[in-house]
């Protein structure tokens, strides 16, 4: 009996380190929030979902691409821990030249995609600097060609500043 009830407590706790194991935390530079990858069960080198938790571990929101074409790339929190930004990525391949990103906001606790921002399509890897400025490339559509070759249109800005209406 004694063993039986070793097996199953050992079980229990292999499968929470599993579980455990699978997520990846980035906690915020001031250590109040973190965001946190879980992996896909079926795709285990697949983001499933992103998960925002205080440094209680209370989950604020969740982003869900389980369902979705695209998938999240690993992010980056900005000094100010206010925002974490992170890169998608195509499953299928679509607009290899577009390069989307989402920002999620703690203090708002939502998640705006880089389309709806209205600076224009992304080509280009993000950056952050300052407490909270992004800069990247968007494409030029006044040109006729859009291939990876055509230069983009660079955009800077605050992100408190452009999403604080929110």
């Amino acid at each position: 009996m004694r063993a039986l009830l070793i097996s199953m407590v050992l079980a229990l706790l292999t499968s929470v380190l599993t579980v455990t194991a699978k997520d990846l935390r980035l906690c915020s530079p001031d250590g109040r929030f973190c965001a946190v990858y879980h992996y896909s069960d079926a795709e285990p080198d697949l983001v499933a979902s992103i998960s925002f938790v205080d440094s209680a571990g209370h989950p604020l929101f969740t982003d869900d691409y389980s369902e979705r074409d695209y998938r999240p790339g690993k992010g980056q929190w900005t000094r100010s821990s206010r925002f974490f930004v992170y890169g998608l990525y195509s499953r299928g391949g679509h607009s290899p030249w577009h390069k989307p990103f989402v920002v999620a906001d703690l203090q708002t606790r939502s998640r705006t995609p880089e389309s709806d921002i209205g600076e224009g399509d992304c080509i280009s890897e993000f950056h952050l600097s300052d407490r909270d400025v992004i800069s990247y490339k968007v494409l030029d559509r006044s040109r006729d060609s859009w291939d990876s070759g055509v230069p983009g249109i660079p955009r800077r800005f605050a992100l408190s500043a452009k999403l604080g209406h929110q």
